[in-house]
């Protein structure tokens, strides 16, 4: 059997999300085929795996690099664990990859956000967009999923993301099953009000009634903002829509509990929170926010 067609048959049985079959997938085709595929996969050696990485390396990012290394060595577990290989080359070759350390994650700049959404009009799904997720740290998945019924007085619940697969796009429960409830002060609650009033007016004018089951970030015809659209024009202006949550998340740790932080973030644990983080907080937490479990602080406006 080839790499090859190995790579081919541990992925149609591999049990996972549609989102991380699609990932997988494109490992599959774009990396791991091209410099692996003509090759036994019972002769694979760790020199040869070394050997693709190096020739990735030039042209790749660390974080692209580790999920090649990833996917490569999922698919050698089953394959050692099916005895189809007697030991995976990945595991001689544990710190020698040249993946590198991923970059330090910046925050975008708050002054570049403000120019950004004063430049757009109220109602724009942009706008909003940019908005939430210097507000609140949403997810672009959750913002484009964020419909008018999850907004309430003085919280946003956040239910579902819409998420690109292939060649499509799909409805599912926030990434670590994080659906949460998040306080909201006056600011933001001021704001999505204007922009509701000015969403549908546009709506109207097209021949379309805004309902509590539309999208908050609607396109003018009621339809959802796009993930990877809403992507491309941050990068189009200049910045990175996620640099945006960083900026966010930057902000509330040094004013509020790391847990608090964690919890409206949708992360998973709390050490997760302090990985992009901690590097480039303007004030570092103390021992004492660290440990602290209290809530404090009001929800952010």
């Amino acid at each position: 059997m080839t790499c090859a067609e190995w790579f081919d048959q541990w992925h149609a049985s591999f049990d996972g999300a549609p989102v991380t079959l699609a990932n997988y997938r494109s490992v599959i085709d774009t990396h791991l085929k091209p410099h692996l595929g003509p090759k036994r996969l019972r002769n694979l050696s760790p020199l040869d795996v070394k050997a693709m990485f190096v020739a990735l390396k030039a042209t790749h990012m660390p974080s692209s690099l580790g999920q090649i290394r990833n996917v490569l060595a999922s698919a050698l577990r089953e394959a050692e664990r099916l005895d189809l290989i007697s030991r995976s080359p990945l595991d001689k070759l544990r710190g020698a990859l040249p993946i590198g350390p991923s970059p330090e994650a910046q925050p975008a700049p708050k002054a570049t956000i403000d120019h950004e959404i004063a430049a757009l009009p109220i109602g724009d799904p942009r706008r909003m967009a940019l908005y939430l997720v210097l507000a609140l740290g949403l997810r672009r998945g959750e913002i484009c999923g964020l419909k008018w019924r999850d907004i309430g007085d003085s919280t946003v619940t956040i239910r579902e993301q819409i998420v690109p697969v292939s060649n499509r796009h799909i409805t599912k429960a926030p990434k670590y099953n994080s659906g949460r409830e998040i306080a909201i002060g006056p600011g933001v609650v001021d704001a999505l009000q204007q922009h509701r009033r000015a969403l549908a007016e546009l709506m109207l004018s097209l021949g379309t009634r805004l309902t509590a089951d539309h999208p908050v970030c609607a396109r003018y015809d009621g339809s959802p903002l796009r993930p990877q659209s809403l992507t491309d024009w941050c990068r189009r202006h200049g910045f990175k829509l996620h640099a945006v949550r960083h900026l966010n998340a930057s902000t509330l740790i040094a004013t509020q509990s790391l847990p608090i932080v964690t919890r409206r973030l949708g992360h998973s644990r709390p050490d997760v929170t302090l990985r992009p983080t901690v590097m480039y907080c303007p004030l570092r937490m103390t021992r004492r926010q660290r440990q602290s479990m209290k809530p404090s602080g009001k929800p952010p406006d």
